[in-house]
């Protein structure tokens, strides 16, 4: 489960820092189609929930941190439990078995939720490619 859920949160932190790299080079809405503003809004409102879900944040954010961020961030959860499980000696108990269940079904879920996340994106990024709004290439010297 660490391993996947990982996975996950990387792929998702680097397409976030992607996303927000497109973000402020397509910020000009005059200069961007509608079509490729309506997709950029679309995949903006995809990672929300995973960004949670994964505790990634924008840079320069500010999120006050609280117990609830803690219950709700996967990778948390998993970490807490793990924790637990390996520290004592008197076995898991009834809250540790069912976080654990818990935790088992929901990191399939999130990493299906990453993974069609990255598809999407990794369409919309070769439609900028294609249209040749992002990456932005030097035009050639004359």
């Amino acid at each position: 489960l660490n391993g996947r859920l990982t996975e996950a949160v990387t792929a998702t932190r680097q397409a976030n820092t992607q996303l927000a790299a497109i973000r402020k080079e397509l910020s000009d809405s005059t200069k961007t189609p509608p079509a490729i503003r309506a997709t950029l809004d679309s995949i903006t409102k995809q990672i929300a929930p995973l960004k949670k879900k994964f505790f990634i944040q924008d840079e320069g954010e500010e999120i006050e941190f609280n117990a609830e961020l803690l219950r709700a961030a996967v990778p948390f959860k998993l970490a807490n439990v793990a924790g637990n499980l390996s520290g004592f000696l008197t076995g898991p108990s009834r809250q540790d078995l069912a976080t654990t269940d818990e935790v088992r079904k929901e990191v399939p879920t999130v990493v299906d939720e990453a993974n069609a996340l990255i598809n999407t994106f990794a369409a919309f990024v070769r439609q900028l490619a294609d249209a040749g709004l992002y990456p932005p290439v030097p035009k050639v010297v004359k």
